[in-house]
């Protein structure tokens, strides 16, 4: 059985975004076939779009989406392809049967209502102390967490997981040496070597110590992974609790609170990650991505980005689980200004994608034919040959372009061309994006130059234009 874990690829590249409509069935209830045009199905899960993200597995009889439901919640669930949709309102214990047919064979398929408890409960206090606003936390019960990761065999193989280069780091190995071999610890390492980093990484924010000191779940969390997914860590909270006490994890937290705040109002007042939301709200007016912002790091996390949504109440959170930016060692001839920019960039293209996403939903259509020239837009094994589809190459190219209309805005003027030239460089030539400085140099004249009243998303028309213009002009055939 393949579970909604198959679909979800959410972690730096995004694929899910909020969208203002929801599906309709469009299809006969009694039609149990999906005609599709490629092997990669859009799905919608009530206010959940993913593009592109179930895949035809044919060794699989039937392939299972399970439809993760609070009590007594129905939900509208679609697949789609080109125009051809299998949409059904599922209920608790519902079970729905289709074939979806690609190149005259059949995929067999089943939808199925599961009980799973919301993922969140906003109270109406919670909402007025945070409505409008951006938190940032280095958790405590998260810190554990990253703790025991860091101290796993796996961690310790890799460049990426961890950030091992601080006085921080050192100090984690050397209280925690006897550790290693916790069964919390082998268990984390396992979970590792089978892709569950992000999964039990977020899902350590939604536990608390309680006033004995013992680590309960949240009163207000019940998961803060990837949306529509389970608390993997629950299942591991005896060992949880064995770990806090044998490693007296708490003294150890207490006495680090001044690196914690020190890095916390680095994220708060050197990058500025209000007066991002504020410049992006400005910029999308039509869209009411999230109410609030929960930024949650650790000081152990390297290069690793992931964001879930959660909404109850009415009242919708982002939640980016992200690395500390920690300085480049490498001297650059700009002021500590932008260098502070510079490093709030993973942040901001975080938070990017739940404007830039609602908006390119209106356009996907248009997107689809813009960018189908994919050997133009992506180099074959690059970072940029991750993003699966046309809407994902698009979004990626507008994510970073948000960048330097941010520094058009704010950033010291003799700075300025530094910092556009090394996004370009870096779009290019590290992660593959092949096309992003050509784009880069029309749509930021674009953006210099629009009228007063013009927000970016006014300009989503003309650049789509843009890259329909080279994609016609530009014809390939992707090996």
């Amino acid at each position: 059985m393949i579970m909604l874990s198959r679909l979800i690829a959410i972690c730096t590249l995004l694929l899910c975004s909020i969208t203002l409509s929801s599906c309709k069935p469009s299809v006969p209830e009694e039609a149990t076939q999906l005609i599709a045009v490629s092997k990669s199905i859009d799905v919608q899960d009530e206010e959940i779009v993913a593009l592109g993200a179930w895949k035809l597995a044919p060794d699989i009889n039937p392939d299972i989406y399970e439809v993760k439901l609070d009590n007594g919640e129905v939900r509208n669930v679609c697949f789609s392809s080109g125009d051809n949709s299998y949409c059904r309102d599922v209920g608790m214990g519902d079970q729905y049967d289709f074939d979806i047919l690609y190149e005259g064979t059949a995929y067999p398929t089943r939808f199925v209502g599961v009980y799973q408890p919301i993922a969140a409960v906003f109270s109406d206090a919670y909402i007025k102390a945070h409505q409008g606003k951006t938190t940032i936390l280095v958790p405590e019960v998260y810190e554990l967490v990253n703790i025991a990761i860091a101290l796993t065999a796996e961690a310790d193989k890799s460049e990426y997981m961890v950030y091992k280069y601080s006085p921080y780091y050192t100090e984690v190995q050397a209280y925690f040496a006897d550790m290693k071999e916790h069964p919390f610890v082998k268990w984390l390492d396992e979970g590792m070597r089978n892709g569950k980093y992000f999964h039990h990484k977020m899902n350590g924010y939604a536990f608390v110590y309680d006033d004995k000191s013992m680590i309960v779940q949240s009163p207000i969390y019940a998961r803060t992974s990837f949306s529509m997914t389970p608390n993997t860590l629950l299942p591991k909270l005896a060992d949880m609790r064995s770990f806090s006490e044998q490693s007296n994890f708490r003294e150890f937290y207490k006495t680090h609170i001044d690196v914690y705040e020190k890095k916390i109002g680095f994220m708060r007042n050197g990058i500025d990650t209000q007066k991002m939301f504020i410049w992006l709200q400005r910029e999308f007016p039509n869209v009411n991505a999230y109410d609030h912002i929960k930024v949650i790091f650790s000081p152990l996390v390297s290069g690793n980005q992931s964001v879930t949504w959660i909404k109850s109440n009415g009242f919708t959170e982002l939640q980016p689980h992200i690395n500390f930016p920690y300085p480049s060692t490498k001297e650059k001839p700009i002021s500590d200004i932008s260098k502070n920019m510079e490093r709030g960039e993973l942040l901001f293209t975080e938070i990017n994608h739940g404007f830039i996403n609602p908006t390119a939903d209106n356009y996907a259509k248009e997107i689809n034919e813009a960018v189908s020239n994919r050997a133009l837009w992506v180099r074959k094994g690059a970072p940029a040959d991750s993003y699966g589809n046309a809407y994902q190459v698009f979004n990626e190219y507008l994510n970073w372009v948000l960048v330097e209309f941010y520094y058009i805005d704010y950033a010291p003027k003799k700075d300025l061309e530094y910092l556009l030239e090394a996004n370009r460089i870096y779009m290019k030539d590290q992660r593959g994006f092949i096309m992003f400085p050509e784009f880069s140099v029309f749509v930021d004249d674009l953006y210099k130059n629009r009228m007063p009243e013009q927000t970016i998303a006014d300009l989503y028309p003309q650049i789509i234009k843009w890259f329909h213009t080279q994609n016609a002009k530009n014809v390939t055939t992707t090996p």
